[in-house]
């Protein structure tokens, strides 16, 4: 389950795309704070494998960044992709394997990857209409919403569609 503490987010989930075993992901979201901002304008999500390294470690690798307009209070995985509270909105993300390792991310970052960046995250549905996203729950295609100010809200998804370009909308 997510925790929030200190400007930051965590949950975990697994994917297994037709590309690779079953692969755990650690999700972390973060939050820019500028002094005199009252309201987060900015903020990211990271995507994190363990591996193992020749000492007989395990470490985090950094496998994908996603950029998002807020602060990430919640992720919660779902319907096969990532959904993240940011702001007054829930934003569905996929994760989508690169091609080109050294490919532009989809923010149009131009930088070019870091080692073992090799996946972009897709924004595939947006619901609006929130104060703020405190907390979320799941449960197959629904989402209960847990908002500052307007007590609980049930959101369903529905018309889930897969990376070929082809979007998902959420319904209230």
């Amino acid at each position: 389950t997510p925790f929030a503490g200190d400007g930051a987010t965590m949950a975990t989930m697994a994917t297994d795309a037709p590309s690779e075993a079953m692969t755990t992901y650690y999700c972390v979201g973060t939050t820019y704070m500028n002094g005199n901002e009252h309201v987060a304008k900015r903020g990211r999500i990271l995507l994190f494998t363990a591996v193992s390294d020749a000492s007989g470690g395990t470490r985090l690798e950094l496998r994908a960044v996603g950029r998002v307009k807020g602060a990430v209070y919640t992720l919660e995985p779902f319907c096969g992709g990532l959904l993240a509270g940011v702001n007054a909105r829930l934003q569905l993300f996929q994760w989508v394997p690169r091609l080109d390792s050294n490919a532009l991310g989809s923010s149009g970052a131009s930088d070019k990857a870091p080692r073992g960046f090799d996946g972009d995250l897709r924004m595939l549905a947006t619901q609006h209409g929130f104060i703020t996203v405190l907390s979320t729950w799941t449960d197959g295609d629904r989402v209960l919403v847990g908002d500052m100010m307007k007590s609980i809200s049930l959101v369903q998804l529905v018309n889930v569609k897969g990376a070929n370009g082809s979007g998902a909308s959420a319904a209230a």
